[in-house]
């Protein structure tokens, strides 16, 4: 006979009265017990889990009541409201210390399956029974979940607790920690300004710190941000040091992060042998820490690369893995960017409208989840593809707001390339003169934040204006360098279709093609 079906309620108030009918002792006395059978049958007690106050501490190592620690927190909080004692032979009688130690292990434990909800609830509640610097890290760990999952509010006012208190316990490895993750709520709320001095508050700790593995999270920060805002050289120098900090303390989720970020700057500054390269060892780095969530952001980075340098199969068969991923994980900001660069392949593909439902499910998580700087881009690529769509009047409207984005977050390098595509949409529309000054712009902070490939597109794309009014010498110069900057950076297909695009114009001008020697 199966107990639980024999003995099962009607309705679940006949149960309750029931239940209310035991003694608040024989209650806790039964939940003891069953919190002691429990512990037994799985393998009996779990071991202490890391330090949360360890500037250093070593990695958790699982043990088999994980799976069932958050019914032994049940049954032990119940336990713990009577002076109970176990039967003979039985565990010692639960205790405050026993319920933290179940409590820190299931909240540990959630986040490595990837259940952030119950994971951000855990380690609050930790948190609430926990003082200095083990409560900042518990509540950090709450903070750092929010963040993934898009709880940005949350997320922030857990992380300020936690810098304040930082501060005053003058703990450097904590006060590094803090300052990283609440730059990376900034960051993705748009606060630009706010994120980057945060990081750079926190510049002289970090160099400070004897701690390697919080050393390469706190460089990597900063050099987001510096890459970010156009500083290129500072930001490949922070790269560097934040994958050799990673290195030094066996930190391999940080050095995926770092290697996938230096790969990316590599791409972006015409460097296209050194970003493959660095891009296929974050994703291997990722893969030997075992987690997921690194793997998924690695994958996407790989993929981004292979969009922009026309390796359109590899590019969509790594999109739709680092998206089952990102579903997997429960990292609900990495999925909209996964939409969002999947609906860029679309477009490619001449895939108008699937492309235009997936910016749109895009948008609707960067929303959710307060993500403004992608929001940005989403919204730009959605202009881009109203444009390219002649529908001109949305496409415009759509440009207005991503700009308003990128100035608003200082995000450099979006910004001119927004400029550039808001360029070619006023030279489509008999808008010479305007079109001429934004690709000024555009050129400039290209070359301002090191963006070749950026550049190599605005000056093809300038080449057509000045063909469009009679200066066919500078059209032909401004072609030739943009397609030398192409050929650097790898990209083949922005090289076939820019050339596909001058010729026929040149055609309709009557002027030999500027390819042709």
């Amino acid at each position: 006979m199966h107990a639980e079906l024999a003995y099962m309620f009607r309705h679940a108030l006949l149960r309750d009265a029931a239940y209310s009918l035991q003694l608040p002792t024989d209650r806790a006395r039964a939940h003891a017990l069953a919190f002691g059978l429990i512990e037994a049958h799985f393998g009996g007690r779990a071991p202490e889990p890391p330090p949360l106050d360890a500037a250093d501490p070593p990695g958790f190592l699982p043990h088999a009541t994980d799976s069932v620690a958050e019914e032994l927190i049940a049954h032990a909080a119940i336990a713990l409201s009577a002076d109970v004692v176990h039967p003979a032979g039985a565990s010692p009688g639960i205790t405050p210390e026993l319920l933290r130690l179940y409590l820190q292990r299931a909240a540990e434990h959630a986040e490595l399956s990837y259940r952030v909800e119950s994971a951000a609830r855990l380690w609050q509640a930790l948190a609430d029974g926990l003082q200095g610097l083990a409560r900042c890290e518990a509540l950090r760990r709450a903070g750092r979940i929010m963040l993934l999952n898009g709880r940005l509010q949350g997320a922030q006012a857990a992380l300020e607790e936690v810098l304040m208190c930082a501060r005053e316990q003058q703990s450097d490895w904590m006060e590094l920690l803090a300052a990283r993750d609440l730059a990376d709520v900034h960051w993705a709320a748009g606060r630009m300004k706010e994120a980057e001095g945060l990081c750079r508050a926190t510049a002289a700790a970090v160099k400070q710190t004897t701690a390697p593995r919080r050393k390469g999270w706190a460089f990597g920060a900063l050099a987001r941000i510096c890459l970010a805002t156009g500083q290129t050289v500072e930001a490949e120098q922070y790269f560097q040091q934040a994958i050799v900090a990673a290195r030094e303390g066996g930190n391999r989720v940080a050095e995926s992060a770092g290697l996938g970020g230096l790969a990316l700057l590599y791409h972006q500054t015409g460097r296209t042998q050194q970003a493959d390269a660095t891009a296929e060892q974050s994703i291997c780095a990722a893969r030997e820490a075992g987690d997921k969530r690194s793997e998924g952001v690695a994958l996407g980075n790989r993929a981004l690369l292979y969009m922009e340098t026309g390796r359109v199969q590899q590019a969509e068969g790594l999109l739709l893995q680092a998206l089952a991923v990102a579903r997997d994980v429960g990292h609900r900001q990495f999925e909209g960017v996964a939409l969002n660069n999947l609906a860029g392949l679309c477009h490619k593909a001449g895939r108008l409208a699937d492309a235009e439902q997936l910016l749109l499910r895009a948008m609707d998580i960067h929303r959710e989840v307060g993500d403004r700087v992608t929001l940005g881009v989403a919204l730009g690529n959605l202009a881009i593809l109203w444009r390219d769509a002649g529908k001109h009047a949305q496409a415009e409207r759509a440009f207005g707001e991503s700009l308003a984005i990128h100035r608003e977050t200082g995000d450099r390098r979006n910004q001119g390339s927004m400029l550039g595509n808001l360029a070619v949409l006023y030279a489509r529309t008999s808008r010479l003169q305007e079109a001429e000054l934004l690709f000024a712009q555009a050129i400039g902070m290209a070359r301002e934040v090191g963006n070749r490939r950026s550049e190599g597109l605005h000056l093809c794309d300038q080449s057509l204006l000045r063909l469009a009014q009679a200066r066919v010498a500078d059209a032909r110069l401004d072609w030739c360098r943009g397609a030398d900057l192409l050929a650097a950076v790898g990209d083949t297909a922005a090289m076939a279709r820019k050339a596909a695009e001058m010729r026929a114009e040149c055609a309709k001008a009557g002027v030999t093609p500027f390819d042709v020697t």
